[in-house]
């Protein structure tokens, strides 16, 4: 029997995609397919807005779309952004070399905090600094607030720079690695990702401390699993402090410096 091949990636790469007429129909064809899962441009010249975000309309069932190598613009970006934004079933979205700069960042960012499919958005090979880095992060933690950390990105990895490689991976800060490492676990649920982050704003490493007047309407019998979770981010940095010995007295100290502040500024409701 002759093997059916099934059509399940799509890849074009230097096809030019100048005409609105084409776009449509390319997206008609991709919205109307029953298997395809993958969708990639690579040097199509997608400058044209219109174009963009008619080949946008048909990629909301795919699990994985990539634009690369392209001349987006900033009405380009905003056009992703506007996709991401809708919050498709789409798990993974690569932009990489799109000359997306820092200010392209701050629309990517903000389109994130409305996603809660997205688990990876590949951007490396752009143009933006680590102003740009820092916007990405804030999306996904922000400790302005309680409200500020409900309402982040709890299922994003923005893809920023080489994650294989080891050297530039350790040379990230401390809160970054955290916070990539909580949204990035299937493990956790939605509402576990967002007391971590309560936590670590808790436990931050900048020496200074969380508002705790936010958890002064907090039910008491709530606070037992806050402390419980401060108390795993303490046993944590022991952890860590035991595996470097010539940090190890800091890092004991500051983790239980962190608790004890927590306990200290809590005002108790009243009984």
């Amino acid at each position: 029997m002759e093997r059916v091949k099934i059509l399940v990636q799509l890849f074009l790469g230097g096809d030019l995609i100048d005409d609105v007429a084409v776009a449509s129909s390319l997206s008609d064809a991709i919205k109307d397919h029953p298997n395809i899962q993958l969708l990639a441009f690579d040097n199509c010249s997608l400058s044209n807005n219109t174009i963009l975000e008619k080949i946008l309309e048909g990629c909301a069932s795919l699990r994985m779309v990539s634009i690369c190598n392209e001349q987006l613009g900033r009405e380009g970006v905003a056009a992703v952004a506007d996709f991401i934004r809708c919050n498709h079933s789409t798990e993974i979205m690569s932009l990489r070399k799109n000359n997306i700069s820092d200010n392209d960042t701050l629309v990517l960012a903000s389109a994130l905090k409305e996603n809660t499919n997205i688990t990876k958005l590949i951007l490396t090979g752009n143009d933006y600094t680590e102003e740009g880095e820092k916007a990405l992060l804030k999306a996904l933690y922000d400790p302005t607030s309680m409200d500020s950390i409900v309402e982040c990105n709890h299922t994003c990895f923005p893809h920023t720079f080489d994650i294989k490689n080891s050297s530039i991976v350790a040379q990230r800060s401390f809160i970054e690695k955290e916070v990539l490492n909580i949204n990035s676990d299937k493990n956790f649920s939605i509402q576990q990702k967002i007391r971590k982050k309560v936590v670590l704003a808790l436990c931050r490493q900048d020496g200074g401390l969380f508002d705790l007047s936010h958890l002064n309407d907090l039910p008491l019998q709530l606070m037992s699993r806050v402390l419980e979770l401060i108390q795993e981010h303490t046993d944590a940095r022991t952890e860590e402090a035991s595996r470097r010995p010539e940090r190890g007295l800091n890092l004991e100290k500051d983790a239980l410096t962190r608790l004890f502040h927590t306990l200290r500024g809590w005002e108790l409701p009243l009984l």
